[in-house]
């Protein structure tokens, strides 16, 4: 009888070896137009005795155009954290597994042509957005707070690159112990993201599952409405389970079983009938609540989070 290959259970997190050579960094950055100012406090009508107490912003351009910007920016945001895991290392940085950059590049190149439209869009309006400004900020609106027309298309920007954090191999011919300081920093940072990566994806499951089940609860909304379960609570849950195989550069073992679990408990079974076989409703949701319990104990046990400091 052949020898059966049983995976290696991970213990608490990948050591980061694993993740440097399973993924590749990305920066995506945003520029935009800021869209609000802080009213002077000696315009502000207060009772409260310390003004210095008190904030005011207004908003510059009341514009669908500028909406339009930020809706590409966080749609290809969130398009970035359902195939991407965080890089605590770099704010703006994630890390994408090597298996899915084309994917992402091609996706990358698609929002940016949408971002390029809605900006060039919101520069042909922009003379008229001034002017309504005026008319609605009235003695509040100051033209020193709006770039020139001229000027404002350089104000948006969307770049993407993917990159490398190793250590710089020059790095060691200047000083050894300064080269071998900055791999153990490396080697650090690589461990944080594996950290970060794993609890990222148990959390990700756990909000699917849990949101899955409360689809197919019985009991009333607060509002006294039946809960209904929406296709896109369906779909989301689908495609983080297709996907997950490639997300998994870090070795969850326990993560895998939950989501073989979870594959298995709605494989196979409609939206419709999801929606109007009772007993189905009552199975699914039973298993996606043993799968969210499992899931908290589960992130209960990981280290600390990492979090970049404020500046």
């Amino acid at each position: 009888m052949a020898a059966v290959a049983v995976m290696p259970r991970v213990a608490e997190v990948d050591e980061g070896a694993n993740l440097a050579q399973r993924t590749i960094p990305l920066v995506v950055t945003f520029k935009e137009f800021g869209n609000t100012r802080k009213i002077p406090t000696s315009h502000v009508q207060t009772k409260v005795v310390d003004k210095t107490l008190v904030k005011v912003h207004k908003m510059l351009l009341d514009s669908k155009a500028m909406l339009a910007i930020r809706s590409v920016k966080w749609e290809a945001g969130g398009y970035l954290d359902s195939v991407c895991l965080p890089f605590p290392g770099l704010r703006g940085a994630r890390l994408a597994p090597k298996v899915l950059v084309a994917d992402i590049t091609a996706e990358l190149d698609t929002y940016h042509a949408a971002w390029e439209a809605a900006v060039e869009a919101f520069v042909a309006a922009y003379p008229g957005l001034l002017e309504k400004a005026e008319r609605q900020l009235g003695p509040e609106f100051n033209r020193l707070d709006y770039p020139k027309p001229k000027n404002v298309r350089s104000k948006f920007a969307f770049e993407y690159q993917f990159t490398n954090f190793g250590v710089p191999g020059e790095l060691k011919e200047i000083s050894k112990e300064i080269f071998k300081n900055e791999q153990k920093k490396t080697a650090r940072v690589m461990r944080d993201a594996a950290t970060e990566g794993m609890v990222v994806l148990r959390e990700t499951l756990a909000e699917l599952v849990t949101r899955m089940a409360d689809s197919l609860s019985d009991e009333p909304t607060p509002s006294g409405k039946r809960r209904g379960l929406h296709k896109t609570t369906v779909e989301k849950l689908n495609t983080f389970l297709e996907n997950f195989s490639k997300l998994n550069v870090v070795n969850d073992y326990d993560l895998a079983k939950e989501v073989e679990r979870a594959r298995k408990l709605i494989s196979g079974k409609s939206i419709e009938a999801l929606k109007t076989t009772d007993g189905l409703r009552v199975e699914v949701r039973t298993g996606m609540e043993k799968i969210g319990a499992k899931l908290e104990s589960l992130i209960a046990t990981m280290p600390g989070r990492v979090f970049l400091e404020e500046d």
